[in-house]
């Protein structure tokens, strides 16, 4: 791994995974539980919010924490890394243990993730000196959208 950590399987296994993979594909992703936002990180400022619930997929966790990863997000009944984050060679990283791409419209934690992506495109295009309106700053009014839903 980039970070020299290192995976687990979790001993509870439902409560991070629904079931067999061959079961419906939307019912693995309504398989949902609280994390815990780090207070003061990336996706607590993204969101303003101290807990969210997220879809949950994953047979596998952290065990060891890589070099340089911060911790974003715990699950709050027991502990997992849920997210971490880090700045690594003068990019932004951020890993979610949960699917954002799934059901975004309705997720806070889903649109804060790409919100942060987008965020993150930005500042690389203006540092290449890149103008591109695709990765143009978003008008006002969508500034904090993501607070409170």
């Amino acid at each position: 791994m980039l970070f020299g950590g290192t995976l687990c399987s979790p001993d509870d296994g439902p409560r991070h995974h629904s079931g067999a993979w061959g079961q419906p594909y939307e019912s693995l992703f309504d398989h949902c539980h609280d994390v815990r936002l780090v207070a003061g990180g990336t996706l607590e400022r993204a969101t303003g919010a101290a807990q969210l619930t997220v879809n949950s997929v994953h047979e596998q966790c952290v065990d060891r924490l890589g070099a340089d990863l911060r911790i974003e997000a715990l699950a709050v009944d027991d502990g997992v890394v849920e997210a971490f984050s880090a700045r690594q060679g003068g990019a932004d990283v951020l890993g979610v243990q949960w699917h954002p791409e799934w059901d975004a419209h309705r997720s806070t934690a889903s649109r804060a993730f790409f919100a942060l992506m987008g965020q993150s495109m930005r500042a690389a295009s203006l540092r290449r000196g890149i103008a591109h309106p695709r990765f143009a700053a978003p008008a006002s009014p969508h500034r904090g959208a993501l607070r409170g839903h």
